[in-house]
């Protein structure tokens, strides 16, 4: 049986890492970090203990055995890859794909695609030559107008000399005397680390390396060829830094090894070079702020380097020891669960027919603070998220049964009956439950493309809840995402705007709608009304960074069309 090229490990009751390429696995066995107790597996699902696998425990052995004699156990290797896989794990790092470029000399597109559009890196001989966007908000012309570098009409000049300048806006901008030279090459470069940026931090469901002979770019970048992961790193919003690491505070931090790139080659600069040395997998993401860090511009090369070296592979996050306590949280929270399952309503708030109002308030109060999902850290163990759901569901069903005198009396009555508290009360509880389980897992196939399979689940959350406008006003729109896919684009969103209006005369308060009426009505070229259900999603949730990005594409557009031009990169 030939040994997996990709490995998952996890130590017992902590979280899985991975998926590992198999050398670093080899790796972290000779630093004695995972031994043969250690459960592992080769697609994250199913785990067994290394001793489990005896051709893998015996390969690890023989690196063991070859490295503390001082010699290469991977020297005659046959099976490294030269170059960039062909399609790349949807979780692996956008960063680590374009190191694993640079470092096996790749020569291709690497395209990057997600539901706002796509980005193409094009390598040659590992360098990255130019890019390629259709993701408006990075766009090149974009990018020049808000540097103030020319106006529109002066791109538009630019567009349509480009063809008889091979097609290159730049010469053409500079041709006309909008751009000088140096100034071009300046922000082209400037707008290209703005691209790789995004690249790194947008989310993408498809990365893919396409093989191709590439000519010498007509401005050449000039970025380093290895260097150029930590130098988009370094550009980062420490935001973005900071929330990355607050998640993984508790985790020792575990080096590990990148095929074919030597630590020092990625030119980290001399802090940045102290962390990544101070990796030793003993010692937290918290302890190496600490230590190493403090407050303001000296913690930011920390930071740099913790994020460098866990996107591309130099480190890995080990288990986080608060989830043995959380595990046993959600234990204790499912044990309690079963028993309100067979509560009536007023034992499951705590409260009884003669409480008040504000009592009945309190008592809601109270659970809220103990068991709403919301209070937990962004990386809490998954069991207790679940369990804090059902719980909390429980309780916020009681509380909308029981929240008025009126509620408390008619339920009171309905029990002595027999007609409440008995199995339905809990059927429909933990048939709403499901059903915002199974939107929300249609919402993450949305995401990632996967429209068949979100359209099932969010069939089968209506069937249980028939009730929620969201959901089917979700349907709607994952219908016409489903079409647009096979090529039927705009009938599809005519009948989406339509159904999802139809819907909204029942409730106009679900912001969702507005933003999906935006992007159908873009679909139909309607960049107006567009605009507008994007403002109205701003009514409700002013920094929805969606629509307010969608506002200023909008407003672009709207420019363009006054120009009777068309941008493209």
């Amino acid at each position: 049986m030939p040994l997996p090229d990709v490995l998952y490990l996890r130590h017992d009751g902590g979280a899985a890492i991975g998926p590992l390429p198999r050398r670093d696995f080899e790796v972290l066995y000779d630093s004695r970090v995972v031994d043969e107790r250690t459960p592992i597996s080769e697609d994250g699902t199913d785990y067994a203990p290394l001793r489990e696998r005896p051709e893998l425990l015996a390969r690890v052995l023989e690196v063991k055995e070859l490295l503390g004699l001082g010699e290469d156990p991977w020297a005659d290797s046959d099976d490294l890859p030269s170059g960039p896989s062909e399609i790349a794990d949807e979780d692996t790092p956008v960063l680590r794909i374009l190191l694993e470029a640079a470092a096996n000399k790749g020569t291709g597109h690497l395209v990057l695609a997600g539901h706002e559009g796509d980005v193409r890196i094009i390598f040659k001989d590992g360098n990255i030559a130019s890019l390629e966007t259709s993701i408006e908000a990075l766009s090149l012309e974009g990018y020049l107008l808000d540097e103030g570098i020319c106006d529109a009409a002066a791109i538009a000049t630019a567009q349509e000399r480009a063809p008889a300048m091979g097609g290159d806006l730049g010469a053409a901008l500079i041709a006309t005397g909008a751009v000088q030279p140096h100034e071009w090459f300046e922000k082209l470069v400037s707008w290209a680390h703005g691209v790789l940026v995004g690249a790194v931090t947008e989310h993408f469901s498809e990365r893919r390396f396409e093989a191709a002979d590439v000519p010498p770019p007509a401005v050449p970048l000039g970025m380093d060829r290895l260097g150029i992961t930590l130098e988009i790193v370094r550009r980062l919003d420490s935001s973005v830094l900071t929330g990355y690491l607050d998640d993984r505070l508790p985790c020792p931090v575990i080096p590990s090894q990148v095929d074919g790139v030597k630590l020092e080659e990625t030119k980290p600069k001399p802090r940045e070079l102290r962390v990544l040395k101070a990796i030793d997998g003993v010692k937290t993401v918290q302890e190496l702020l600490d230590a190493l860090g403090g407050s303001g511009d000296k913690k930011l090369p920390v930071q740099h380097a913790l994020f460098f070296a866990a996107e591309t592979g130099f480190a890995v996050f080990g288990d986080d020891p608060l989830f043995k306590k959380e595990r046993e949280e959600a234990t204790a929270l499912l044990e309690r669960y079963a028993r309100m399952s067979k509560q009536h309503l007023f034992d499951i708030l705590g409260v009884n027919e003669r409480s008040s109002d504000d009592e009945v308030r309190a008592h809601y109060t109270d659970y809220a603070k103990q068991f709403h999902p919301d209070t937990l850290r962004a990386r809490a163990a998954p069991e207790l998220l679940e369990a804090r759901r059902k719980v909390f569901g429980l309780i916020s069903e009681a509380f909308e049964a029981l929240e008025t005198e009126d509620q408390r009396y008619k339920y009171a009555h309905d029990l002595e009956q027999g007609i409440a508290g008995g199995t339905d009360d809990l059927q429909r509880v933990q048939d709403t439950l499901q059903s915002e389980t199974l939107f929300k897992k249609s919402e993450i196939l949305l995401r990632v493309r996967k429209y068949a399979e979100a359209r099932i689940h969010i069939d089968e959350a209506i069937k249980l809840n028939p009730d929620d406008l969201e959901f089917q006003i979700f349907r709607a729109y994952v219908i016409y995402l489903e079409a647009a896919k096979a090529g039927d684009a705009v009938p599809a969103a005519t009948a989406a705007i339509k159904r999802i209006l139809a819907l909204m005369k029942n409730n106009a308060n679900i912001a969702s709608g507005y933003l999906y009426l935006g992007h159908l009505n873009k679909t139909v070229d309607k960049a107006e009304v567009a605009v507008k259900y994007f403002e109205k999603v701003l009514e409700y949730d002013e920094n929805h960074p969606e629509a307010i990005r969608e506002v200023r594409i909008a407003r672009l557009r709207a420019e363009k069309k006054k120009k009777k031009k068309r941008w493209s990169l």
